[in-house]
C-alpha cells in the first residue's frame, strides 16, 4: 500500500467531511483544511483542491453511485466512509486517463480491501451504469454529457 496515495485519499475525504457550505465558502473551507493540516506539498495541494472541487461540482454525479451503493451494500459499508466513495468515483468518472489505471489502483489499495472490491464490482458493473445510474445521471445533466463525458469513458 502507497502511503502518500492514502493520506491524500484521506484529505480529500476528510476535506468534504468537514465542509458546510452553508458556513463557509468553497475557497475559504479549503485554505483553511490545508493551513491547519500544514500540507505544504504544491503538488499535493493542487490535487486536493481539484479533487475537492471537482466532488463539490458533480456531487450530483457522484451521489447517484454512492448512494445506490450504499443502498445495495449499506449493511456492510460504514456510512462514514461516504466520502470516501465520492472520492474515488470522482477519480474513476473524471481523472481516470490522467491518473491511468496503475495510479489509480494505487488510490483503490489505500482502502480496505473487501470494501474496495463491493464498490468497484458494484460501480464498474454494465448493466447498472447502462440503465439505473445513467438514469440517475440524466435527470441531472444533459443525455449527451452523460454519454461522452461519464459512460463513454468507464465503457471503453
Amino acid at each position: 500500500m502507497d502511503g502518500k496515495h492514502r493520506q491524500l485519499l484521506i484529505h480529500c475525504a476528510n476535506i468534504l467531511d468537514c465542509y458546510n457550505a452553508g458556513t463557509t465558502g468553497l475557497e475559504e473551507h479549503f485554505d483553511n483544511y490545508i493551513y491547519n493540516n500544514r500540507i505544504q506539498d504544491e503538488d499535493d495541494v493542487t490535487f486536493l483542491r481539484e479533487v475537492f472541487s471537482g466532488c463539490v461540482r458533480y456531487r450530483a454525479v457522484l451521489k447517484v453511485v454512492v448512494d445506490g451503493f450504499y443502498v445495495r451494500e449499506g449493511r456492510h459499508v460504514l456510512r462514514s466512509n461516504e466520502n470516501l466513495f465520492h472520492v474515488l468515483t470522482y477519480l474513476a468518472l473524471f481523472r481516470l486517463d490522467e491518473l491511468g489505471v496503475a495510479h489509480y489502483r494505487k488510490f483503490i489499495t489505500a482502502v480496505e480491501l473487501k470494501q474496495a472490491y463491493k464498490f468497484h464490482h458494484f460501480f464498474f458493473d454494465e448493466k447498472s451504469l447502462m440503465t439505473w445510474m445513467k438514469d440517475g445521471w440524466n435527470k441531472v445533466y444533459e443525455p449527451v454529457f452523460v454519454q461522452t463525458t461519464l459512460l463513454s469513458p468507464i465503457l471503453r
